[in-house]
Parts: C-alpha cells; sequence; structure tokens
C-alpha cells in the first residue's frame, strides 16, 4: 500500500482554476500512487477511408499540432473549431469555424451551422485550447468536450462509408503520464512535484480520458470509435499527430 506523503502546497494561482488551487492547497498527508507505463507495439491499421461528405471536427489548441492533424488526416473534409481572434491564420487542407464563446447555445449553433454547410460530422478530435482567454481553464473546457459530445452525437450515429464514425480526446498530462506525480520507490508510491505544482493541476486534463471511456461504453453498439490519448509532450506535433492518425485507423476498436 501506499505511504502517506506530504503534498506541496502550490503557489497562487494566477487566472482560471481557483477552486483547483484551493483543493490543492488543502491537501496535506495525501496517499498517491500512479499506474507504470509499458511500450506497445504499434497498433494494427484497418486501412479505413475518410468521407469528403462527413468532415473531420477538430478542437484549434493553438499549436502546430492542430495544423499537423489537418495534414495527417489524408483524405479527410477538416474543419477547424477556433476560440479567439478571427484573424487567426489559415491552415492548408481545412477550414476555419470560429465559436463565439463556451457557451452550450454557441456550440450547438456551431455544429448546426458545420453539419448543413460542409455535412453532417463524421469525426470529432478534442484538444485543450489555450486559444480562449476569457474562459482558458480546464474545468470549463472539459464541460464543454461534454457539451460537444451531446450535440455531436446524432451525427456520429450515421455510418460513414468506408471509414466509421470517431470521437478522439488528445490531452497531455504532463511528467512522463505520472499526472503530475514523481516517482519516490520501487512500489509505486509517489509526490507531489513540489517544483511543478502546475502539473498536478494540469492532471485534471486527464478526465477527457474518463469521458472517452463512457461514450465507448455507450456508442460503441453503434460502430463510433472512442479513444483517449495522452500525447508525450517530447514528441514533435508532426510524430504527434501520425500517432493520433494511427489511432484513428487501430483495429482495436
Amino acid at each position: 500500500p501506499a505511504a502517506p506523503m506530504r503534498a506541496a502546497r502550490p503557489v497562487a494561482p494566477a487566472a482560471g482554476d481557483k477552486d483547483a488551487h484551493d483543493a490543492l492547497n488543502a491537501a496535506s498527508d495525501v496517499d498517491l500512487t500512479y499506474a507504470s507505463t509499458e511500450p506497445i507495439e504499434s497498433p494494427m491499421s484497418l486501412g479505413l477511408s475518410y468521407s469528403t461528405s462527413r468532415p473531420v471536427l477538430i478542437v484549434d489548441d493553438g499549436t502546430d499540432l492542430t495544423a499537423q492533424l489537418a495534414g495527417a488526416l489524408n483524405g479527410a473534409k477538416v474543419i477547424v473549431l477556433t476560440f479567439g481572434a478571427k484573424s487567426a491564420s489559415p491552415i492548408s487542407g481545412a477550414t476555419r469555424v470560429h465559436v463565439a464563446d463556451r457557451t452550450e447555445a454557441a456550440l450547438e449553433k456551431c455544429i448546426a451551422e458545420v453539419a448543413k454547410s460542409h455535412g453532417a460530422p463524421g469525426g470529432f478530435i478534442y484538444q485543450h485550447s489555450a486559444l480562449d482567454a476569457k474562459s482558458s481553464d480546464d474545468h470549463s473546457q472539459l464541460r464543454w468536450a461534454m457539451l460537444a459530445a451531446k450535440h455531436i452525437s446524432p451525427h456520429l450515429a450515421t455510418p460513414v462509408a468506408g471509414g466509421r464514425p470517431f470521437f478522439v480526446g488528445l490531452a497531455k498530462s504532463g511528467n512522463g503520464g505520472r499526472l503530475g506525480v514523481h516517482n519516490a520507490g520501487p512500489a509505486g508510491l509517489g509526490a507531489f512535484d513540489k517544483h511543478s505544482p502546475e502539473l498536478v493541476l494540469a492532471a485534471q486534463r486527464g478526465a477527457i480520458f474518463g469521458l472517452c471511456k463512457t461514450l465507448a461504453l455507450e456508442w460503441g453498439a453503434r460502430g463510433v470509435l472512442c479513444r483517449g490519448v495522452d500525447l508525450d509532450d517530447a514528441l514533435s506535433a508532426p510524430a504527434a499527430a501520425r500517432h493520433v492518425a494511427a489511432e484513428l485507423q487501430c483495429a482495436d476498436g
């Protein structure tokens, strides 16, 4: 069993996520464990295709990964959902659609407009976005991801010719998949990173994996691929995009 270890007290929040900072500040003696990671072979590819009449929606995270993802989905019609200024630079091979804000009404309107102008969405890739300065904390973004699943669901219920509908959640939890926890011994005991408490707060982004697992249980019978992917910070944007594209082709659906 894990032994109690003193959790480091994080610095005061600079902005947003006050509840998470308060909860972490309140922690004293905490039992911590984490799962170890093991290398696995690359997934077997099904060689599925993308339908040009069923666009793939990608949430813009404000980095080059978004453009790399758009390029890695060969043959797909890509719609990039962007928060923030409408002056964002264009992405080759993709169409930008600006989302007004984080409200459910704005999200529902956006998806409806995409379906009307570009066709019913056949895939959705969620990323944590740093572009929405007014509401960029993890809590609101995760809530938005749940609402996105709600409103994209009717479209993903329809089969995709030559392929399959999908909902993928991407996260960068940091610290080699340990969710902000450092190894303190061979038994898997751990302690919060004293020098980078923000790693612990960023760990809540891993909640997207729970959402994807739930969706897999609810939507699996409809043939929808639901996958959560934790991307190593050390990966270059092109390499990360290739890994995500491989997951979409994975035979283990």
